[in-house]
């Protein structure tokens, strides 16, 4: 999510309607996929077409934006391939927190890609820590020292250290960098 939002707030800069109308067709998609199932069962055919339109409006909105330069891959999903060539020589290793699991994935040039379970990080305790982050950045001092002190051990302890621990499994030089 924080890609797609990182995503918007450039296109912003270079095109700012084109960004406030995707904004808002993906808004009315969101709420027309977290509307209950009993309500859809009794949505007309007339309200199904009309909740087509937004979808098929992103993807026009998506092909324009898709030709300005540098948002040639806006949105679209990143082929494993393109993952592994961004790891030559060392790992990549990408960070999934979701309702449904939270997930460490370690991406290298030669292997297929190694799942590691992360059970304690969940996206409420991603929201306390981020937020624990952003107050810390915002004051100075030991309490600012204290706040992102936290935030480093929550990181280190939920989810670097299963990853260094595979990764001296797999015989990893020691101080490789890890992207």
């Amino acid at each position: 999510m924080s890609e797609y939002k990182s995503s918007i707030n450039k296109l912003h800069e270079l095109d700012d309607e084109a960004a406030e109308s995707l904004d808002k067709l993906d808004h009315e998609l969101e709420s027309t996929a977290l509307s209950s199932v009993d309500a859809a069962a009794t949505v007309s055919n007339a309200e199904t077409v009309r909740c087509r339109t937004p979808d098929e409006e992103r993807e026009e909105l998506l092909s324009i934006v898709r030709h300005v330069s540098g948002f040639t891959n806006c949105l679209k999903s990143v082929l494993f391939r393109d993952l592994q060539m961004a790891a030559p020589g060392r790992p990549v290793v990408i960070v999934n927190i979701s309702s449904y699991r939270s997930d460490a994935i370690i991406i290298t040039q030669a292997s297929p890609p190694e799942l590691i379970p992360l059970p304690r990080i969940t996206p409420s305790e991603k929201d306390r820590i981020s937020s624990t982050l952003e107050k810390a950045l915002k004051i100075k001092g030991k309490d600012r020292d204290s706040g992102v002190a936290e935030v480093l051990r929550f990181l280190w302890n939920g989810i670097v250290v299963q990853v260094v621990e595979r990764l001296k499994e797999q015989k990893l030089h020691l101080g490789s960098r890890i992207w």
